[in-house]
C-alpha cells in the first residue's frame, strides 16, 4: 500500500502562533513579480521575488522542447538578480524565486490524458537533470524553487467528487513530488503552489469547500522529508468561514509559511477583507496573497488596500 494513498484524507500538524501584525509574510507572488522590482521588494518586506516573466504554468509548451529553454531563461534571469545584489540593491534575505510546473502539470497541459501516466517517469528524470545543472550553475542559497501544481490540484478535487478517481495515479504523482523535493539542495528554499487554473487559463469552478485542497497540502507536508519553506493554497470567490474550515487541520510546521490566494484583480478592498476574516476562523497563522493567474499588479493593489483597511479599522 502506498504512503501517498494513505495521506489523501489530510493531516493535523503542529499548531502555530498567530501571525504578528506587520510581519513579512503578507505578500507571496505566485505568478510573476506583479510590477515590482528588487528595490520595491525590500520596501514591502517580501521574502522572495521572481524576475522571470509569467511561467504560464497552466499551459506551457511541450516539455521536450521547452524544458532546456526554460532553464536557460532561468539562469539569465538569476544573473540579473546577482548583478543587482552586487550593486547593493537586494536586501540580504530576499530570495530569487523560480517557478516551474511539476512534471504531472506539464504533461497534463500538453498531452492527451491517456498519454500522461506513461510519460511521467521520463519527465521527472528530465526535470531532475535540469535542476541539478541549474543548482551547479548558481548559488542555490539565493533561490526559492516553487513547484506549480495545477494538475495535481485538479486531480485531488476530482477525488472529492469520485473517491475511485485517480487513486493509483495520485500515489505516483505524490511520490514524484517527494522525489523532486529530495533532489533539490537543502540550502535552497522549496515551496508548492496549489493552482486552480485549467488548461485554457480559466479558473476551475469553486469546490464546495477546501477539503481536497487541505488533503493535498497535508500530504505534501507529511511526506516531503525536508523543510517546505512555503505553501500557496487557493480560496473561493464566495468563501465563507465554513468554506475555509477544512484548512483548520492544515497546521504547517513552524517555519513553513502558509499563503492563501484570496485577492482577485477586480475585488473591492472590503471583499478581500471579508475573505481574510473568513479564513481567520480556520487558520491560526497565514498570509493573505493574490489569487493565481490574476492580473498581478491590480491584484496586489487590491490586497494591499484591504490589508491597510484592516490595520486601520
Amino acid at each position: 500500500m502506498c504512503v501517498a494513498c494513505d495521506l489523501l484524507t489530510g493531516l493535523d500538524l503542529d499548531e502555530l502562533s498567530p501571525l504578528e501584525p506587520g510581519a513579512a509574510l503578507a505578500l507571496h507572488l505566485p505568478d510573476g513579480n506583479a510590477g515590482l522590482g528588487l528595490d520595491d521588494a525590500g520596501t514591502l518586506h517580501l521574502k522572495r521575488l521572481p524576475t522571470l516573466g509569467s511561467n504560464r504554468h497552466w499551459a506551457p509548451a511541450a516539455i521536450g522542447a521547452a524544458l532546456p529553454a526554460t532553464f536557460r531563461a532561468a539562469r539569465e534571469a538569476y544573473e540579473g538578480y546577482r548583478r543587482a545584489a552586487a550593486d547593493g540593491r537586494v536586501r540580504g534575505d530576499l530570495k530569487w524565486q523560480l517557478s516551474v510546473p511539476s512534471p504531472f502539470t506539464w504533461l497534463s497541459r500538453t498531452l492527451p490524458p491517456d498519454d500522461v501516466a506513461g510519460q511521467l517517469d521520463g519527465a521527472h528524470q528530465r526535470l531532475v537533470q535540469e535542476l541539478a545543472a541549474f543548482a551547479a550553475a548558481v548559488p542555490v542559497s539565493d533561490v526559492a524553487l516553487q513547484w506549480d501544481l495545477a494538475a495535481e490540484t485538479a486531480l485531488w478535487e476530482s477525488r472529492g467528487r469520485d473517491l475511485t478517481a485517480g487513486r493509483q495515479l495520485a500515489g505516483r504523482v505524490l511520490e514524484g513530488l517527494i522525489g523532486l523535493a529530495g533532489a533539490w539542495p537543502a540550502e535552497a528554499q522549496l515551496g508548492f503552489h496549489l493552482c486552480r487554473r485549467d488548461v485554457a487559463g480559466a479558473t476551475a469552478a469553486d469546490p464546495l469547500d477546501a477539503a481536497q485542497l487541505s488533503h493535498l497540502a497535508g500530504a505534501l507536508l507529511a511526506s516531503v522529508d525536508r523543510n517546505i519553506d512555503f505553501l500557496h493554497v487557493p480560496a473561493a470567490r464566495e468563501a465563507s468561514p465554513e468554506w475555509f474550515s477544512p484548512y483548520a487541520r492544515l497546521q504547517a510546521w513552524p517555519d513553513t509559511e502558509l499563503h492563501v490566494g484570496l485577492a482577485w484583480a477586480d475585488d473591492a478592498p472590503d471583499a478581500v477583507a471579508a475573505r481574510i476574516d473568513a479564513a481567520k476562523g480556520a487558520l491560526q497563522r497565514f498570509a493573505p496573497a493574490p489569487a493565481c493567474g490574476e492580473r498581478p499588479v491590480a491584484t496586489r493593489q487590491a490586497l494591499e488596500l484591504a490589508l491597510e483597511s484592516l490595520s486601520t479599522g
